[in-house]
């Protein structure tokens, strides 16, 4: 036996008691998350578990949909909480984000809309719904007024993703979208720790709060799990214009707030910003555009601009009721 097929060896060994080891701090490092205290309730959708968040009572239903993070409902918390004071709301975590098990299903709009309407159907949710959607939760939601319009009462766009915003990136952030990493190598990054490693080393904590947040405790707990379906997600969006392709609003109630703080939102700058939201207010004939001094996370950093847009919402079906 040559020293170098030695060395070969004990290379090999040295990788595989390391990736071993790091595989099974990676479950216990989940299993600590999953003894963390849980905010709503789980439910059952197509096979798979369903975190949902459900706070409030009345009859002008609010939906929470998030965009493409690993914070899920998280990032609707200051909000929900106070519009639960008045009416019911629900907020969740889509399949494979946090606490939700992951879908055997492509995580494409289509599937993705979907999967929301079957949560609200499986509660029972009072129709129809204000929705109120963050990022790329109002790709989402165009997906749900294109099969389900007559169950929406108002919609509510908090820094809406744009179907054709790819087309305003720099070109890494272009690059970077078209090549997005292979799912297997996604999940060996995942299940090594190699992703939580990383996110301890240099993850940011949620847009205006501390570090101490339960939100940032409970996001950090599942980011290895939540960045698969966050992958898995990102390969979907460059085709999910073709999913939501010539749908529009009709005369559905909608407020748009768009973020004016930066330079750039998203690595777009803000006159092309600017053009893409101004679209989205377009959307429906039925319309208000609201520019708001913040940065992309809108409902993190003036929760109470959105909890007045809401209201006003809520008030206006009211009278039309």
């Amino acid at each position: 036996m040559t020293k170098a097929f030695q060395i070969v060896k004990v290379v090999i060994f040295a990788t595989l008691s390391i990736l071993t080891l790091s595989d099974c701090y990676e479950q216990y490092a989940l299993y600590k998350a999953s003894k963390l205290p849980l905010d709503g309730k789980y439910i059952d959708i197509n096979n798979h578990k369903i975190h949902v968040v459900q706070k409030g009572t009345g009859n002008v239903p609010v939906i929470f949909v998030s965009g493409w993070d690993t914070i899920g409902h998280m990032s609707w918390k200051d909000v929900q909480n106070k519009i639960a004071k008045q009416t019911y709301t629900l907020s969740y975590d889509r399949a494979g984000i946090l606490r939700s098990d992951s879908s055997d299903k492509p995580r494409n709009c289509t599937n993705i809309a979907e999967e929301l309407y079957e949560i609200l159907k499986k509660n029972r949710v009072h129709k129809p719904y204000i929705i109120v959607a963050h990022s790329l939760g109002g790709i989402f939601t165009r997906c749900l007024i294109k099969h389900h319009k007559q169950d929406v009462a108002g919609i509510i766009l908090v820094d809406s993703a744009h179907p054709n915003q790819i087309d305003f990136y720099e070109k890494k952030i272009q690059n970077r979208m078209k090549k997005l990493p292979p799912l297997w190598l996604v999940k060996l990054e995942s299940y090594s720790g190699l992703v939580r490693g990383y996110n301890y080393l240099y993850g940011r904590d949620i847009s205006h709060t501390k570090h101490s947040d339960i939100r940032n405790v409970k996001n950090n707990a599942f980011i290895s799990k939540s960045y698969i379906s966050y992958i898995r997600e990102g390969k979907h969006i460059l085709q999910m214009k073709e999913e939501i392709n010539g749908t529009n609003f009709g005369n559905i109630p909608l407020i748009v707030l768009s973020a004016k703080k930066t330079k750039k939102t998203q690595g777009i700058a803000l006159e092309n910003w600017k053009i893409l939201q101004n679209e989205l207010a377009n959307l429906s004939t039925n319309s208000k555009h609201i520019w708001v001094d913040a940065g992309h996370y809108i409902q993190l950093e003036k929760p109470n601009v959105v909890v007045d847009s809401i209201n006003e919402m809520i008030k206006n079906i009211k009278s039309f009721k």
